[in-house]
């Protein structure tokens, strides 16, 4: 009898609530997009966490050659153009730095920062897709230090 007892008593309590494993939380906010995010469905499951990415500024450009150090790296005798070499074509017009840039002024190839010298339609310049230098090769750096000389306004400095 007192089993009986023991038994009809337990039966009588209410077993205790069962908690589940996991419980679902509100909407925890709105993440990038509109996406709502809820609470974690699963103890291993983390949280979006938005983070942003920080892009690193672009590097300092380097200031434009000056038409000087142009004429000394790419036209002066015994440089790649060479277009001042004794008994080449530009002999006389291109000996120095000075009579170089007044020269090419004059014939239209320097004209601020639009200047044809540069131009991959109008240059003589083979770095350009012209004819100059004869047999002359691609060369991107010549290509890169008229482009930005021309673009701060082709001076003669």
């Amino acid at each position: 009898m007192t089993s009986l007892l023991l038994l009809a008593s337990c039966a009588a309590r209410p077993p205790p609530p069962r908690v589940p494993d996991v419980q679902q939380g509100p909407p925890l906010g709105v993440l990038a997009g509109g996406e709502e995010r809820l609470a974690p469905t699963t103890p291993r499951e983390t949280l979006a966490v938005e983070t942003s990415v920080v892009t690193p500024p672009p590097p300092p450009q380097r200031s434009a050659p000056t038409w000087s150090t142009i004429y000394a790296l790419y036209f002066a005798p015994n440089t790649e153009g060479g277009c001042g070499r004794s008994k080449a074509c530009h002999a006389a017009e291109m000996s120095d730095a000075g009579s170089s840039y007044a020269w090419l002024e004059q014939r239209g190839y320097i004209a601020g920062p639009r200047s044809p010298l540069v131009s991959t339609s109008n240059s003589c310049l083979r770095w350009f897709g012209g004819n100059m230098p004869p047999h002359g090769k691609p060369n991107p750096h010549a290509a890169e230090d008229l482009s930005a000389w021309a673009a701060s306004g082709a001076p003669n400095n």
